[in-house]
């Protein structure tokens, strides 16, 4: 909980409105956490940005709004190369989700699906 608490007051938490209701939430990381090195190993060169704890509320899950927020990170990120995320492997659906919103499968670590997309500008 602590984690959370922090991404809230260093403002990398994200909360999705519509019609005055809170739709979804998303923590977004230019900075590896320790769970992030744990995963993934160091990333000395910071050239990755980390999606954490993409939620969406269940009746507006389908409607576009988990695949609208990552193309909204896409759009908006100009520094980074790569957007990372990982979620529990055996979470058939969540993986889905994640092949089918175009990020590569890159491995597995103790449970958990590794993914990535490149989102490098030219």
């Amino acid at each position: 909980m602590e984690e959370i608490g922090q991404a809230i007051i260093y403002q990398e938490t994200y909360i999705v409105i519509k019609d005055k209701v809170t739709v979804a939430a998303f923590t977004l990381l230019s900075k590896q956490s320790e769970w992030d090195k744990h995963i993934w190993g160091s990333d000395i060169s910071s050239r990755s940005l980390y999606i954490h704890r993409l939620a969406i509320i269940p009746t507006y899950m389908k409607k576009g709004i988990g695949r609208s927020i990552l193309t909204w990170i896409q759009d908006n990120e100009i520094d980074k190369e790569y957007l990372k995320l990982d979620c529990v492997s055996d979470n058939i659906k969540l993986n889905n989700f994640y092949k089918y919103n175009d990020f590569e499968l890159v491995g597995v670590t103790d449970g958990h699906s590794k993914y990535q997309k490149s989102i490098k500008k030219n």
